[in-house]
């Protein structure tokens, strides 16, 4: 049973190397935002090379027990991580900070390149509790570099709601699905490590579950990074994600005085309210500091303290007011709600059902269908 699941599997690996490689290629290619690009560009070429030589080896038969081949193998294995963690950042447009004690990182980097110098009759005698031992040690390294990835995105998460709307919120969640993805893969290799080490017993059946969903999430995460709005790539979050502080903390050191606030307030009411410019799709924080000539950040202080709202939060409140007014109105009953969806500026029916029932309480189709049955 096994050993079929593992036949199966070897073409999903042939054409994941060479879809990878193409993904590579691609991402090499592209001329738009080309910094995001190359920090891609890098990862996929890593993951090219030991996806290749992967499967050459277990699905092919081919012998790469050579130092040489061991040692290419344990560097680009190793880089994943890092490398993925890397991209997270520049995808997101944070800071990269190194710091003194981030060499430690590289310790199971470190022991696994030690494991080559191993004589083989070594090898030969205790090859099982090696291996054990280096997939135990590679899934430590792996979940290092996954925590740092998910607290970088955590941060990500609460700043970007300063900067975009709705709809650009939803490519922000698909990359937590892959995130969430790799959470789930380093969780059932630790449960089969952990049976092997405690009970001897090698739980077969999770290898080639894991390897599907390795592959399945490779491939989401190709997809998802090609695919991330331009919009998203150009924002400028700054260095630091602000959480559970309050606004005098936060603005403690702006130079905005109050009637620059006020200015600003009115600005954004002219263009944003009165000019609807709020109906824009994939509107960003940035789109309106080159239409007002403000700097964003300016823009962010205002809509935090004269409306106590992050930006996606202002933007959905003038959004639903429109609807609310559209829906209540006999004039536009024909309207349907997709309709009425895409007028005020959304661009799914389900981020617009959600967002209307989270500040009304109601979908859009109950609020419509309640108003009408007073007004009769």
């Amino acid at each position: 049973m096994i050993d079929l699941l593992f036949s199966l599997l070897k073409p999903f690996y042939v054409v994941t190397s060479f879809q990878t490689a193409f993904f590579c290629i691609l991402a090499f290619s592209m001329r738009s935002h080309r910094k995001y690009f190359e920090w891609l560009w890098v990862l996929l070429f890593s993951l090219s090379v030991k996806l290749t030589l992967f499967t050459l080896k277990w699905h092919f038969g081919i012998n790469l027990d050579t130092p040489v081949f061991k040692f290419v193998i344990v560097v680009f294995e190793f880089s994943i991580g890092p490398l993925f963690y890397l991209f997270l950042i520049k995808a997101t447009q944070q800071k990269i900070k190194f710091k003194t004690t981030s060499a430690l990182l590289l310790t199971p980097f470190v022991i696994a390149l030690l494991f080559l110098y191993i004589p083989q009759n070594q090898w030969d005698s205790y090859g099982s509790q090696f291996h054990t031992f280096l997939g135990i040690n590679f899934q430590i390294h792996s979940t290092l570099f996954l925590f740092l990835t998910y607290r970088k995105f955590k941060k990500y998460e609460i700043e970007i709601k300063n900067h975009i709307t709705q709809n650009l919120l939803y490519e922000v969640k698909l990359i937590r699905i892959i995130l969430n993805t790799l959470v789930l893969i380093l969780f059932f290799g630790f449960l089969g490590s952990l049976v092997r080490v405690i009970y001897q017993f090698e739980l077969a059946i999770l290898n080639p579950i894991l390897e599907f969903m390795v592959l399945l999430s490779v491939n989401a995460s190709f997809l998802i990074a090609l695919k991330i709005p331009y919009q998203l790539t150009q924002l400028n979050l700054g260095t630091e994600a602000y959480e559970n502080i309050s606004l005098v903390e936060k603005y403690k050191n702006s130079t905005l005085s109050e009637e620059q606030k006020n200015e600003i307030e009115l600005k954004l009411n002219e263009l944003v309210v009165l000019e609807k410019y709020y109906r824009t799709s994939n509107l960003t924080i940035h789109e309106l500091s080159q239409r007002i000539n403000i700097q964003s950040k300016f823009i962010s202080q205002v809509i935090n303290e004269l409306h106590s709202q992050n930006f996606c939060e202002y933007i959905n409140a003038i959004r639903i007011d429109e609807a609310k007014s559209i829906l209540r109105d006999n004039n536009f009953a024909h309207k349907t709600i997709l309709e009425v969806c895409y007028e005020v500026g959304f661009n799914s029916k389900s981020t617009f059902n959600a967002v209307f029932k989270k500040q009304t309480g109601r979908t859009p189709s109950e609020y419509r269908n309640s108003y009408f049955q007073r007004s009769r």
